[in-house]
């Protein structure tokens, strides 16, 4: 008995349907991009029909609301606050010599800008060099010492000053 040979010969009939069948592929994908265009294009006009509307609805609160500019306002100025550059401030103060002075307290008034300063020192030679550096800083102006006084209850006798300066922040 004898079933065939082992070869198969390929016969170009049988290829046929290959050719129509990858058109027909092509064809789909190219007509899935347009729709998926189209339905981008859709998405971004609604996004922006969405923003108007927005938009508009906070005219209208704030024309119907008085308290609404206010709101505003104070929104602004809290975002003015949180965006100072406060990490700047503070390496102001710690990018001095501190080696023999420890700042004690940073306390800046955003309204005008001044800030407080309490630092102790070992000595008030120290003090005053911590001082001359701070007024040499071009982030600062006028700083001023405001007190001095050395503190005798406390171990080593430390010298505590209080000076201001105001913040020329970028």
């Amino acid at each position: 008995m004898e079933f065939g040979s082992g070869q198969r010969t390929w016969r170009p009939q049988r290829l046929g349907w290959l050719i129509p069948a990858l058109a027909l592929l092509a064809l789909g994908g190219w007509q899935v991009g347009l729709t998926l265009r189209a339905r981008a294009g859709e998405r971004q006009a609604a996004e922006g029909r969405m923003s108007a509307a927005k938009s508009a609805a906070a005219r209208l609160a704030a024309a119907a609301d008085p308290k609404a500019e206010l709101r505003n306002a104070a929104t602004d100025r809290l975002a003015l606050r949180l965006n100072r550059p406060w990490a700047g401030l503070l390496e102001i103060f710690e990018s001095a010599d501190t080696q023999k002075v420890a700042v004690l307290v940073v306390q800046p008034n955003l309204q005008t800008g001044l800030i407080q300063v309490v630092l102790e020192a070992a000595s008030l030679d120290d003090a005053v060099d911590y001082f001359q550096t701070l007024q040499r800083d071009e982030h600062l102006s006028t700083v001023t010492l405001v007190s001095h006084e050395r503190q005798e209850r406390t171990p080593g006798s430390p010298v505590r000053v209080q000076l201001t300066a105001n913040w020329k922040a970028k």
